[in-house]
């Protein structure tokens, strides 16, 4: 059975890479961080990203399968401060509710929550964390044994 050309869900749109996609492509590669992960310590070759588009394109024409572009949907589930938000920009500062993120900061966020840490103080925030940490398993084992002992 051949692969769809697109696959779409209420969140997202998966597609085949197509000719016309090619500046995005290359603008993807031309990130920094982007090409740093294929070939760190040369500056960005649009010559190899250009090839490398046309191997792609020619991979899936060959095999009948190959890269996918993947398109977040804009949802109700996905909206921020009355907005929807998608990206398209990376290692640019954002403020959101007069918070700001400047590149280089990382953030933390799950289900309850987010926190930015300057990077200047991410190992002093990873020791406390190590040490809540520490500190979590050893009640854990005090109240393993308190609960061991009430049974005996």
């Amino acid at each position: 059975m051949p692969y769809p050309p697109t696959v779409e869900t209420a969140r997202l749109t998966l597609r085949r890479l197509r000719h016309g996609d090619e500046d995005a492509f290359l603008a993807t590669w031309a990130d920094p961080d982007v090409w740093h992960g294929i070939r760190p310590g040369t500056p960005f070759d649009p010559e190899h990203g250009r090839q490398r588009f046309r191997h792609h394109l020619q991979h899936r024409e060959k095999h009948g399968f190959g890269l996918w572009l993947i398109n977040e949907q804009a949802t109700e589930d996905n909206r921020w401060g009355g907005d929807h938000v998608r990206p398209f920009q990376a290692n640019v500062p954002v403020v959101l509710d007069r918070v700001g993120v400047i590149p280089g900061q990382y953030v933390y966020a799950d289900s309850s929550g987010a926190v930015v840490i300057p990077e200047d103080q991410l190992e002093e925030v990873l020791a406390g964390a190590r040490e809540i940490s520490a500190d979590d398993e050893r009640f854990r084992a005090d109240i393993a044994r308190e609960e061991r002992g009430a049974r005996s």
